[in-house]
Formats: structure tokens, C-alpha cells, sequence
């Protein structure tokens, strides 16, 4: 991959992409999915991780789409991946947004799951 030419980062992208508006088709998680969507979110973080590929801050934010929705769909589940997935964000302004973005989101989807 160059910055001229990010083919391999490309396709990251439209990976992390199509699994993320797959995940939008669940309601409820079945084990074997969930299973399959948290490899998906370790393999995320891992992406996200390396800070030289090209397209760095789009393929971070599809991360973050794709984690909205994992929070969605696994609630307290993802709790332990929290940490990782807002460490490797990249800091900037729009980062940190989205950082509290996520964190908001979970706590409102513990705070729904807690009144049920």
C-alpha cells in the first residue's frame, strides 16, 4: 500500500463496511453470530492498531460505525473491548468525539438493559 495507491487499504475499508451494515440485519444476536461479530471487532482493533496504513482515519471511522452497532446488538458484552477499540483511535478532535460518542452509547444501552 502507498498514499498514492491504497489498494490493500481500500478493501479494508469496504471489508470493515460490509460487515458493519451486515451487523445492522440482526435484532438479536444468536452465539454462532455474536461469536463471528466479536472475532470481526478483535480483528478491528488490530486494524485500527497499525497507525501507517493508508486511509487510516476513514478505515477509524468505519470501526466506529461498525462498534456502535456491536454496541447495539451486545450491550454489556463489549464492555471489555471498550478499552482497546477507544486506545486506538486515532487523537484527533474528531476522534475524541467519537470516543464519547461510543461511550455514551454504551452507557445508554446499559442504563435501557438495567430499566428492563
Amino acid at each position: 500500500d502507498t498514499n498514492e495507491a491504497p489498494y490493500a487499504s481500500y478493501y479494508l475499508q469496504r471489508a470493515v463496511l460490509a460487515i458493519s451494515n451486515f451487523s445492522k440485519a440482526f435484532k438479536k444476536l444468536t452465539p454462532i453470530a455474536e461469536q463471528c461479530f466479536i472475532h470481526f471487532l478483535k480483528l478491528s482493533i488490530d486494524i485500527i492498531s497499525i497507525q501507517n496504513i493508508s486511509l487510516h482515519d476513514s478505515i477509524s471511522k468505519r470501526v466506529t460505525f461498525y462498534t456502535h452497532n456491536m454496541i447495539k446488538l451486545m450491550q454489556d458484552k463489549i464492555v471489555p473491548y471498550m478499552n482497546d477499540i477507544c486506545s486506538q483511535l486515532p487523537s484527533t478532535p474528531s476522534s475524541l468525539t467519537s470516543i464519547i460518542r461510543l461511550l455514551s452509547r454504551i452507557i445508554t444501552e446499559l442504563m435501557n438493559k438495567k430499566k428492563e
